[in-house]
Parts: structure tokens; sequence; C-alpha cells
């Protein structure tokens, strides 16, 4: 990708993200306004860099990624010093940004959200899309008074699980990739365009290390995280079911599968090469991939952002519910997508 550059002069937006997806999200509003300056604060959670070192490099013409500590990385015991200190390196990180005009927050439950949230002072702060949780609130748990209480105390915010992403601070504005079902004041709705979307899916791609398929993808399997799973080991044999099924009603299926950006389960990762044609990295966003998938691919997927997302970058795609969805929820989606034709629930 060439032609346009960040700009290196006037006030700084900040942006804050925490997964891959931010990233393209971030790119995405980046693209849209003409590339002003901006630093994004990368908490990468799914371990990008980790496989893919050279992205910052990648991404430096449109966006400064500054990598921060992993707050999902390390043990219980440590988690409330780990909270309290990401706070007080993305406050530091705010001074010394200054000027800072707009601050982006892709999750702002986070510490570092509640820290820079705290000490911004005269910057606009906008919602920036954090993925199918700014479609269906999918987030929020009933936490005890007593765990609520206690983890304020030790770890400095409130709980995560307790406070709604779009509500958490006065936004100026909501970014979002598909406004139409937002659940976001629609006054306030900015939305993020096609094009815009499809342009950071092309940088992210060039910006990472991945293979190529030895043919269009016709057959994309998108997985959950095993982490909440009390078996794996059980999912990955009813993953392996369906795409023998799939095999017996379309022999020439090219199938690929890709696993959640988070997922850490190494057992279940190599068990995935033995199931189809092709394996996408798991730590990768699967946006990436719509340069490789047959225009009338078959996308078979979880409740997950690439449920809306591949609609914006692969319109003739059909998609699958594989479940995840339920009541009000479901139905607004199969209204909003004639090509959801998936029947879990």
């Amino acid at each position: 990708m060439t032609g346009v550059r960040m700009a290196d002069f006037g006030p700084r937006r900040l942006y804050l993200a925490f997964t891959p997806y931010h990233l393209l999200v971030c790119l995405a509003v980046q693209e849209r306004d003409g590339f002003p300056p901006a630093t994004v604060l990368f908490a990468d959670e799914a371990g990008l860099a980790d496989h893919a070192p050279g992205f910052v490099t990648g991404l430096a013409p449109y966006l400064e990624v500054v990598l921060r500590p992993r707050l999902e990385i390390g043990s219980t015991v440590t988690y409330p010093w780990r909270c309290r200190s990401l706070a007080r390196g993305a406050r530091r990180a705010l001074v010394e940004l200054q000027p800072v005009s707009e601050i982006f927050v892709a999750n702002g439950v986070r510490p570092e959200s509640f820290g820079v949230l705290r000490t911004a002072r005269g910057a606009k702060v906008h919602y920036l899309e954090d993925g199918f949780d700014a479609y269906v609130a999918c987030n929020r748990q009933d936490i005890a008074r007593w765990h609520r209480s206690a983890h304020r105390l030790l770890c400095g915010h409130p709980h995560p699980s307790t406070r709604d992403m779009t509500e958490v601070a006065p936004y100026a504005a909501y970014h979002v990739v598909a406004p139409e079902i937002a659940r976001t004041p629609r006054a306030l709705t900015a939305p993020v365009p096609r094009s815009s979307l499809a342009f950071a899916a092309a940088v992210v791609a060039d910006a990472l290390p991945l293979t190529r398929p030895s043919q269009w993808i016709t057959d994309l399997f998108t997985l959950g995280n095993t982490e909440r799973l009390p078996d794996p080991a059980r999912y990955l044999s009813r993953i392996a079911d369906r795409i023998d099924r799939l095999r017996g009603e379309v022999p020439s299926a090219y199938v690929a599968v890709k696993a959640h950006p988070r997922e850490r389960d190494v057992d279940f990762l190599d068990g995935l090469s033995q199931l189809c044609d092709f394996v996408v990295p798991h730590w990768a966003p699967a946006e990436v991939l719509c340069g490789s998938l047959d225009a009338n691919v078959r996308i078979y997927t979880t409740a997950a952002t690439f449920l809306i997302t591949s609609r914006l970058l692969v319109p003739d795609r059909e998609l699958h519910l594989e479940g995840g969805l339920e009541g009000a929820a479901r139905e607004m989606f199969f209204r909003w997508d004639p090509q959801l034709v998936g029947t879990g629930g």
C-alpha cells in the first residue's frame, strides 16, 4: 500500500487497542479521517508481535504502534499489580504524547482505559468498536457485591464484567462498522466505511508474514475460544465431524480453519492441521483473509465479529451461524443479513 502517509505535525490522536481487530479498526478510522498524527498503545493480548515482530514497521506510515505489556499473561496472584501498573503506564504515555486532542478507546473496561480516562483533560474521548459487543451486550455479568468491592480495592478500578463498554464514559462519538445495527446513540454514531475497513485489512495483511493458500478458500470455519469449554478435545472432534460431512457433500471443497485470536491451548491448535486444507494463523484477524476467499465462500461461525465484517468485505459470501445467538439478537442479525442461512441457535 503506497501513496498515503500519516501527517507528522499537529495535535495527536491516542488509540487504546488490545486485540488485532482493534488495530484493524484504528487503521480504518485513520484512513477515513485522512491519517492525522496518531499513536496506538497496543496491549497485544493475541500475541501478534510474538509471531510477526515486523508488523509495527509495516503499519508505521499510517499509525505509530507502541507495544504495551499484556494483562492476560501472568498469575492470578500478580493480577492486581498488573492492573495498577498498566493504568500508571497508560497515564504516563498520555502525558508524554501531549498535545493529545482525541482519545479513542476500544475497550473502556480495561485498566489502561480507566487510567487514561481519569487524567484526560480537554481531549475528546471516542468509543471505538470493540467487536461483537458493539452490537450485542455479551460481556456483562452479575458479580457479587463483595467481589466487586474487593476487585476495586485491589486493582484500582471497577470489575470489567460489571460495566457496559458503550457507557463507560461520556463519549463524543461512537465509531462502528455497521451503524444500522449498533447499540450506540444514533446522533453520535460515526460510521466506518466499508472502503476504509478494506484498506485496513489490506495494510495489515501486507504487514504480516502470512502464507497464501494454494487455491481459493471455498469453506472457512472460524472457531470460538476454548478457554471456557470443559472439553476442548470434544469440540475439536465435533469440528472434524462437521468438516467430514462437508467433504462428503462437496468433494471439491477447499477448507480452511481459523482458531480464536486468543486461543492458547497448544494441543487444540496442533490438532487443527489434521482437519483441513489450510490453517489460518489464529493470531491474525480473520479480515486479512478476504483476498484469499472465493467470492461465494461459505463461512461457518459462532457469534463473532467476523459475522459482521465478512458481510462488508465479502458481500456474496454465505454465512452459516453455528450457534451463539438467541432471541432478539438472533432475529436482528437474520433480518439484517440476507446471506445468513445458518440454523444454529
